[in-house]
């Protein structure tokens, strides 16, 4: 399994850094590599939800982990993922620090086709990590820019 991981801390507390990082509904106001992203049902563990890239090919994901103001990570169905990869779960976590709150965005993944597949993922890490970097640039903006009684900014 591969494994990629961005971090950033944000000026923020850890209920007010939750509140734009948990909002998974909004997550493709963020996410540079993503046109929309829909829930399907449910909320907390076990919600499915779709996603959809730029290029309008879209994918399922299951919630399966939820922990309240802490983490939670979402398994994707790769069978029709429109990526050269054989299983992937997102894990986002939140961590309280002198300074604010760290956000750690961890991808476990396998590459499909062999030693072909992991060369290929070697060759699209740094695409991801910058993807991974804008998401956190976004919504460190957003979080640090909030005010009080907003819902929602992207």
């Amino acid at each position: 399994m591969g494994v990629l991981q961005a971090s950033r801390v944000v000026r923020a507390t850890r209920e007010a850094t939750w509140k734009v990082v948990s909002d998974v509904a909004h997550y493709a106001d963020y996410a540079p590599n993503l046109s929309a992203v829909h829930v399907v049902s449910g909320s907390g563990l076990g919600m499915q939800r779709t996603c959809s890239n730029l290029k309008g090919e879209s994918w399922s994901e299951e919630c399966v982990i939820w922990d309240e103001g802490n983490r939670y990570s979402f398994r994707v169905d790769t069978i029709v993922y429109p990526y050269p990869i054989k299983a992937m779960a997102g894990t986002w976590e939140l961590e309280d620090v002198s300074n604010g709150t760290l956000i750690t965005m961890r991808f476990d993944y396998q590459m499909k086709y062999g030693i072909l597949g992991r060369l290929a993922g070697v060759a699209l890490r740094p695409w991801f990590l910058r993807i991974c970097h804008r998401l956190l640039d976004n919504w460190q903006a957003a979080i640090e820019t909030r005010r009080v009684g907003e819902v929602h900014a992207p």
